[in-house]
């Protein structure tokens, strides 16, 4: 299970993107492994930190756990930035 940065550090509903708004973020790879249900109608938290940069891959990754602290589900992504003219050529947008 990934570990998240320590206390203070994550971001919760803002980004921490930094790149230009001339690109666009393409999902590379997201896995997702539930480890408990997840409800409708129930409170979840959902933590989120940003792990490594490589050039144009970010990773990132995220946990859901219930109110209580109970861990649902745990995810991490890779995200390729691509120049959105390129994205756009390509019929992407």
């Amino acid at each position: 299970m990934p570990k998240p940065p320590a206390s203070g550090t994550a971001t919760t509903g803002t980004s921490i993107r930094s790149a230009p708004a001339s690109v666009v973020d393409r999902s590379g790879r997201l896995a997702v492994d539930r480890r408990g249900p997840v409800q409708v109608g129930y409170r979840y938290v959902v933590t989120s930190w940003l792990e490594a940069r490589d050039g144009r891959k970010v990773h990132t990754a995220a946990v859901l756990c219930t109110d209580m602290g109970n861990l649902q589900a745990v995810a991490r992504a890779t995200w390729i930035e691509v120049d959105i003219e390129t994205f756009q050529r390509a019929g992407g947008a």
